[in-house]
C-alpha cells in the first residue's frame, strides 16, 4: 500500500514539475516573442511564434500575431492561410481583426476579387466601417480596372450622409491628403473621368472639389493634369 502511495507521488510530482516546465516555457517565450517584435525583428518572431504553437496550438492570440508577422514580412499566403484557419473558432473582434488582415493581404497579393469578397464581409459584420470597407471597394475595383462597378461603389461612397464627415487619409506622389470620404470618392469619378476622355464631366467634378475650398493635393494634380489635356486636344 506504502509503495503504491510513493509510486503515486512520484508520477504526480512529475506531472506537476512537467506542467511547470511548459508553463514556464510558454511565458518565457512569449516574453521573447514581444521583444522580438518590440526590436523589428520580426523572422525571430516568427521563431518564437511557432515555438509557443508548438507547445500549445490553441493559443489563438499568439495565432493572430504569427498571422500579422507574416503579414508584415509579405509572406500574404501564410497570413491568409493562419486567418482562414482561425476566423471560424474566435471572437467577433478578433474576427475583425482577422479579415481585415485577410483583406490586406489578398489586395497586396493583387488578388482583387477576393480582396474585394473580404471587405465586403467587413462591411457586414462592422456597421460602424460601413463607409471605410465600401471605399475600399471602390478602390479596388479601380485597381482591377473594373471600371463600371469602380465608379458605381464611388458614387455610393459619395451619396452617404456620412461620407462628407468622415476623414481619410489618401498617399500619392503629392504627398499626404487628410480629406472627407466624399471628396475622394470625386477624385477617383474624376480621374476616371480623365482617362476615358470625359473632359467635361472631369472638369465639372474638379470645379466642385475647387469650390470646396480643401486643401487637396492629390486633386489639384489631377485638376491640373486635365488642363493639360484639355489645351493639348484643343490644339489639334
Amino acid at each position: 500500500m506504502n509503495l503504491k502511495i510513493t509510486l503515486y507521488s512520484i508520477l504526480f510530482g512529475l506531472f506537476v514539475s512537467c506542467t511547470n516546465n511548459n508553463t514556464t516555457s510558454t511565458e518565457q517565450l512569449q516574453v521573447q516573442l514581444d521583444k522580438a517584435i518590440g526590436y523589428n525583428d520580426y523572422y525571430t518572431a516568427i521563431y518564437y511564434a511557432h515555438e509557443l504553437l508548438a507547445i500549445n496550438p490553441n493559443l489563438d492570440s499568439t495565432a493572430i500575431q504569427l498571422a500579422e508577422l507574416y503579414k508584415v514580412t509579405k509572406n500574404y499566403a501564410g497570413a491568409i492561410k493562419v486567418a482562414e484557419e482561425l476566423i471560424p473558432k474566435v471572437t467577433l473582434e478578433e474576427q475583425l481583426v482577422l479579415w481585415t488582415l485577410k483583406a490586406e493581404s489578398l489586395t497586396a497579393s493583387r488578388n482583387y476579387p477576393e480582396a474585394i469578397a473580404a471587405y465586403n464581409v467587413l462591411k457586414g459584420l462592422d456597421k460602424t466601417k460601413a463607409l471605410e470597407y465600401l471605399y475600399e471597394i471602390g478602390v479596388l475595383y479601380f485597381q482591377a480596372r473594373d471600371i463600371q462597378n469602380g465608379i458605381q461603389t464611388m458614387e455610393q461612397v459619395r451619396d452617404l450622409p456620412t461620407s462628407k464627415t468622415t476623414l481619410t487619409k489618401i498617399h500619392s506622389d503629392w504627398g499626404e491628403d487628410n480629406v472627407s470620404y466624399y471628396l475622394a470618392a470625386l477624385n477617383y469619378i474624376g480621374y476616371i473621368k480623365i482617362e476615358t476622355n470625359d473632359f467635361d464631366a472631369a472638369t465639372a467634378i474638379y470645379d466642385e472639389i475647387t469650390r470646396l475650398g480643401v486643401p487637396f493635393k492629390l486633386a489639384a494634380g489631377n485638376k491640373k493634369l486635365l488642363e493639360q489635356l484639355k489645351a493639348s486636344t484643343a490644339k489639334k
